[in-house]
Formats: structure tokens, sequence, C-alpha cells
């Protein structure tokens, strides 16, 4: 997919201004949405056009028979663009999940990192193992501060997106104690307000939850906002 948001503009536009026929607008907008089923999803500014080409690309596929005339979504065309220009606020959400299988031929994208998942793999186990031990052995602690009481990264992909959550959430419920001798994992105090013990969620639950969704175990939802034309995109889990 070569699209991003301002060549998306320009080519709506060039349709608009009828520099260009549907036919051409249709073509490239599918060719788009099958770069995105085939792993461009992941990518966080790809995903943001997908409500827009899923449009156009429907409507072309329905009306390829009508050889004549407008397609009748012409107005929702020129709403795409008030809203990438920042002049119309929009709000939108995307059911999906990440691929279990990285070789399968959807993992279209140079942001599918297999050693990076694998290790995402065995948090996941580091985390069962301190919920049933309620300790961990130090080359497991050592692990988890590797991976998540350093400075991240802007997040760019569903992946990253899901660490920064990953990341939230463990540094929330552990401190690492390390000294010349050991390295150690303390669990924080919890705090609440006007929460029953019942009724509080395990915050652990939470915890394997994203990781099911890193691990593409789990769907979730992203939940999409465009303000002043810049997209913001965040996850939304369910039945913990």
């Amino acid at each position: 997919m070569n699209a991003n948001k301002n060549t998306f503009i320009k080519k709506i536009g060039s349709y608009l201004k009828q520099e260009v026929n549907r036919r051409t607008l249709g073509r490239w907008a599918e060719s788009d949405y099958f770069d995105l089923l085939r792993g461009e999803y992941i990518e966080n500014d790809k995903l943001a056009l997908y409500p827009f080409v899923k449009v156009i690309a429907d409507t072309y596929v329905a009306l390829q028979e009508k050889t004549k005339g407008e397609w009748g979504i012409e107005d929702e065309l020129k709403g795409f663009v008030y809203i990438l220009r920042g002049k119309q606020d929009y709000d939108f959400k995307i059911q999906t999940r990440l691929p279990k299988d990285l070789n399968a031929s959807y993992c279209n994208s140079k942001m599918f990192d297999i050693e990076r998942i694998q290790e995402f793999r065995e948090v996941k186990q580091t985390i069962l193992n301190y919920i049933h031990k309620k300790e961990l052995a130090p080359k497991e602690v050592v692990r988890l501060r590797d991976l998540f009481y350093q400075p991240q990264k802007q997040p760019d992909s569903l992946y990253t997106l899901l660490e920064q959550y990953i990341s939230i959430i463990i540094k929330s419920l552990f401190d690492i104690q390390e000294n010349d001798v050991e390295i150690t994992l303390v669990r924080k105090t919890d705090f609440s307000i006007y929460a029953a013990k019942d009724d509080q969620t395990e915050l652990t639950d939470k915890l394997l939850a994203y990781l099911d969704c890193y691990l593409g175990e789990r769907y979730f939802y992203v939940m999409g906002t465009y303000r002043s034309g810049k997209a913001n995109l965040s996850i939304l889990i369910w039945d913990i």
C-alpha cells in the first residue's frame, strides 16, 4: 500500500476534479484494500485509512457494472477529505486479530518481527509462572527488565501499541529491585477508591489478555479518532 494521508487526499481530489475516472480511483482503493488484508493492517498509519479505503473499494466492486454516471458517494468522498484535513472530527472502530502464524501469506509487512513475538510468548509464560509461584527466577526478572523497564518508542504498529499497554500494566504491578548480588521482582501495593475487593478485576488477568492479543490468540477492538486531521488509535479488549 503506497498511500498515506496526503496521497489519499490527492487521489480523491483528482477524482472529484474529474482528472481521473472512478475506475482508476476504484482500482487504486481495491489494491490498497488487499495490501491491508495481506498484513499492512498492523501499521498504524495505514490502518487509520482503512475505513475510507474500504468504502471506496466496496463501492467500486458493487458498481463495476454501472458504466455511466456518478457513484453516489461523492459527498462521502468530500467528507473523507474534510476529516483528513482536520475540518471534521471522526470516530471509528475496527475489530481485528493479529496472526498466530507469521509464515502465512497475509503477513506482508516489515513490522512483523518473529523474534520479538517469541520474546512476548516467553513473557506470557513468565507471568503465568509468577501467578502460580509468586516469585520468578533471576533470568525471568531480567527478561522483564530488559523489555519493559526501558524507554518505549512511539507506537507505529499494533504490536508496539500493545507493547505500550503491556508495559504500563507490568510497571504498575511490579518493581524490580537489584543490587550486585541479586535481582528480584516485587509486587507493588494495590490502591483502590470505592472498589470492593470482590469487584476488582485482577490486573494480571488484564495483562494476560493483552499478551493473548499480541500473540494472535484473542480478538480486540482498535478504537480510532481523527482530531484536527491527526489519527489516534487505542485498543479495547473485553470479557476479562
